[in-house]
């Protein structure tokens, strides 16, 4: 049997279709979709098209001797093992919690807790578990090399752990992302008699893991939250804090910064090329916040929301660290909400800031993505190893 599937934006041909009735016993059979470019956008803006999926799944069962099985509930469990530089690494695919969260797990082959803890990565924007540029797949590898155990988790309603066709499907900011967090420790801590666990993400994936340690009373749990390249930190539907122009002045500043050192785009400003205007823009807004950081001095202490959250931090003794790309503005936003509070915290020891060089916002060169592997390593083989 087969089914081919034209695109209803697009003029057709039957030539495949006539082919494939010469070469095989049953006649070919034809679905028209609609939807493709909406398939096709963005992964935040993606809308599935449903509609095809269902008709393609009835073609499918149409020819099953027995019926698709209900799997409410069940946890599905695939295994396999691999070498993974010169380590034998295995990997293993679980459903986890009442939501069937998809997770994937990955440690050595002959792993060995003593009381490490376990590191779970949260999504990154809309991206499923593989993360931008595939980071998270040779992240939670590379750390399973150094005998860390990897777990990469879709959230309830992202990548693979997303259920029939939610309206909330793909949003990077979910409102339940706490719930699930706490829901993949409890059924991990069950699996593999964790006892501790790092939460770490990229993008949305940081906002998310850092609400979580807000909102959790108990973090007993939790030995430390590591955001990567956050661009803010209140986005979900009952805290949205719209930081947009922070976030491109911030890229602006990085920018600017690197051209100051170029020889052809002081050519370019020189003639006239560059828009003088917006430059001009630029620099009064940033001398207006630096005016505003100033003023910030002179009082006792910073109020805004994050120093407040980031204190929060400090009171339950939870450990928060930033890893940030060099081209991104993670640095710029920090210090625009909080530069105070973060200073104090980093001098007692209660937040670690690491740098990634030659990397943007995705790491999305081997080399930004070599040098953030690297320095996550050494940053976790230093506090939580008990290997090394």
């Amino acid at each position: 049997r087969s089914l081919v599937i034209y695109r209803d934006d697009l003029s057709t041909s039957d030539k495949l279709l006539e082919h494939i009735k010469t070469t095989t016993e049953s006649p070919p059979e034809k679905l028209i979709m609609s939807g493709y470019q909406a398939m096709m956008a963005e992964p935040q803006e993606t809308i599935i098209p449903s509609q095809t999926i269902c008709e393609i799944s009835d073609w499918i069962e149409a020819d099953m001797q027995n019926p698709r099985s209900n799997s409410s509930g069940i946890k599905i469990t695939q295994s396999c093992s691999f070498q993974w530089n010169e380590q034998l690494l295995e990997e293993t695919v679980y459903h986890l919690g009442s939501k069937n969260l998809l997770a994937i797990q990955s440690k050595p082959k002959d792993f060995s807790a003593n009381n490490q803890p376990t590191i779970i990565l949260a999504n990154s924007g809309s991206v499923h578990h593989v993360g931008p540029n595939r980071v998270y797949v040779e992240v939670a590898r590379s750390l399973a090399a150094k005998n860390f155990n990897v777990v990469r988790l879709d959230l309830r309603n992202l990548g693979d752990s997303v259920q029939g066709f939610p309206a909330n499907e793909n949003t990077p900011y979910p409102a339940e992302s706490t719930d699930d967090l706490q829901e993949a420790m409890d059924s991990l801590a069950k699996i593999d008699s964790s006892k501790k666990f790092i939460l770490a993400g990229l993008c949305s994936g940081a906002h998310n893991v850092f609400h979580t340690g807000l909102e959790l009373d108990d973090t007993s749990m939790i030995s430390e939250v590591i955001m990567i390249n956050p661009l803010a930190f209140y986005r979900r539907p009952h805290a949205y804090e719209d930081n947009s122009g922070q976030q491109e002045m911030a890229r602006n500043k990085e920018q600017y910064m690197q051209s100051i050192f170029s020889v052809s785009k002081w050519k370019k400003l020189f003639s006239a090329e560059s828009d003088v205007k917006y430059l001009i823009s630029f620099v009064v807004d940033l001398l207006k916040e630096k005016l505003k950081n100033f003023t910030k001095i002179f009082s006792r202490q910073e109020n805004t929301a994050l120093s407040r959250d980031l204190l929060i931090y400090g009171k339950k003794s939870l450990l928060l660290s930033f890893i940030i790309a060099s081209k991104d503005p993670g640095r710029t936003l920090l210090a625009s909400q909080a530069k105070q509070t973060v200073e104090r915290m980093q001098n007692r020891g209660e937040i670690n800031i690491l740098d990634v060089p030659e990397a943007d916002h995705t790491f999305s060169t081997s080399t930004a993505r070599s040098n953030f592997i690297r320095i996550i390593s050494e940053h976790l083989i230093k506090t939580h190893s008990t290997n090394h």
